[in-house]
């Protein structure tokens, strides 16, 4: 028996079928997460190692191959991809579908543990992430200001802008793009170096030897216990250009004698404008199956007190958001089904 001779010959069995699809379709409308694509992610994990100053040779040759070495050994690797630069190596292991990213985290750590010894004493430890589909940022903050350098705009957007948008429901991190953090920056000049037999390994060594915390024990007296702490380390540039590298005849070489110190930025290789200014990016990236219409509208939400908790001539605004095409989209779907129900 065909289905239109079932529904003509029992016509509130055909009409209780069609309510019930009617029904299901409104459940699912309100109840189905709201995504651009499908949530589809491959078993992706990631090994980032910092070692600052090794040219991508050298970061190939010390930290990208023995980390691929050890990671070789691990049961279920579909590819392993990697790339070395300059200060930088970063390796993306991919597994076999249906692999748990939890298990498979864990066995690339316990792998990565296995060869830290074997990396390179100022090369910093091994980072390991879950990477998925779903970690790129589904929007991009904007945080500007033309009296403020890049390095005050990083400052703003770590304390100010990325803590509430953290916060937010759905919002699994804030990353901050462009940054440029705080750091001294010592200058030397080759030929007071030179002239003092003084190279870039001996400021260094003086600098770690001088500029430094450690616990210094404990001392117990009749119900009385103090913990001492020996804290050694420099803030201002004066004092870092006083610290001695060395003696020479019996008079102290310093840091001044070689060159200077200043508070700069860790890093001047890194710049971001957005419309001819300066800018720093704080990218907001979703939970997985979460709603990024709703963390969209919260974000915006939030933007008028954390305009309102910036200093004066600072200001956040959104560059980019990526959920103009889900709206877009879903858009699109309700004009066909109001076209569809009125013919």
């Amino acid at each position: 028996m065909k289905l239109s001779d079932l529904s003509i010959e029992r016509p509130v069995l055909a009409t209780v079928m069609s309510l019930m699809i009617v029904v299901v379709g409104g459940v699912a409308f309100f109840v189905l997460p709201v995504r651009e694509l499908p949530d589809v992610d491959r078993p992706l994990v990631s090994v980032s190692t910092t070692y600052l100053g090794a040219s991508p040779e050298n970061v190939e040759a010390s930290i990208t191959e023995p980390l691929e070495r050890v990671l070789n050994g691990i049961e279920g690797i579909r590819s392993i991809d990697s790339q070395s630069a300059f200060g930088v190596s970063s390796i993306n292991v991919e597994f076999e579908a249906g692999t748990d990213l939890d298990v498979a985290a864990t066995d690339v750590s316990n792998a990565i543990l296995r060869a830290v010894d074997r990396l390179p004493d100022d090369a910093r430890r091994p980072v390991v992430r879950k990477a998925g589909a779903n970690s790129r940022p589904i929007m991009w903050i904007n945080v500007f200001g033309d009296d403020y350098s890049p390095v005050d705009l990083t400052d703003f957007a770590d304390r100010i802008v990325r803590t509430p948008l953290q916060l937010l429901p759905g919002v699994a991190q804030a990353i901050i793009g462009g940054e440029r953090r705080y750091a001294m920056r010592i200058w030397l000049d080759p030929a007071r170096m030179a002239a003092r037999g003084v190279d870039a390994l001996d400021v260094r060594n003086a600098i770690r030897e001088s500029n430094l915390q450690l616990p210094a024990g404990e001392i117990e007296a009749a119900g009385r216990k103090f913990t001492i702490n020996a804290d050694a380390r420099i803030a201002e540039p004066e004092a870092f250009e006083r610290i001695v590298i060395r003696e020479d005849g019996g008079v102290p070489v310093r840091i001044e004698d070689v060159g200077h110190a200043e508070l700069g930025s860790e890093n001047y290789q890194a710049i971001t404008r957005h419309t001819a200014r300066d800018v720093v990016g704080v990218g907001v990236v979703r939970q997985s199956r979460s709603n990024e219409l709703e963390i969209s509208q919260a974000v915006r939400d939030m933007l008028p007190a954390i305009n309102r908790a910036l200093p004066d001539g600072a200001q956040v605004d959104i560059a980019v958001d990526f959920t103009r095409f889900v709206r877009q989209a879903i858009r699109e779907v309700t004009f066909t089904l109001a076209i569809a129900f009125s013919i």
